[in-house]
């Protein structure tokens, strides 16, 4: 779902289609390394990230680490649920469903039901 918002940001600069793809494929690139590279200490500990961060914060100065952590994924979690929700009332007003209240209630529960399912 982001990665269909991004793209029409990117194109809405007015840069071209091939800048676009370009900017996107570096940025997909550029990020995923990064994420690798610290998903390592995982996978050479066997174990998650934050369980590792224990050693290095310990176990009450991982808190912040861990509050951090929490929020960024409540954030990301409920930006999804807005943009799915958004896209799929669009999607209903433009089948001719309106683009009231109920329709976007109907849109939230759809959008609810493909998350909730993942």
């Amino acid at each position: 779902m982001l990665g269909l918002s991004y793209g029409s940001f990117a194109l809405g600069f007015g840069i071209s289609f091939r800048q676009a793809l370009v900017a996107g494929a570096t940025g997909i690139v550029v990020s995923f390394l990064l994420c690798g590279f610290v998903s390592m200490a995982g996978k050479r500990g066997s174990a998650p990230t934050m369980v590792l961060s224990r050693a290095a914060f310990g176990v009450r100065g991982n808190r912040l680490p861990a509050a951090v952590s929490w929020v960024l994924a409540a954030g990301w979690e409920t930006v999804l649920t807005v943009r799915a929700t958004r896209a799929t009332a669009t999607v209903l007003g433009q089948l001719g469903l309106g683009g009231g209240t109920t329709t976007k209630i109907l849109a939230l529960v759809i959008a609810g039901g493909f998350l909730g399912s993942t």
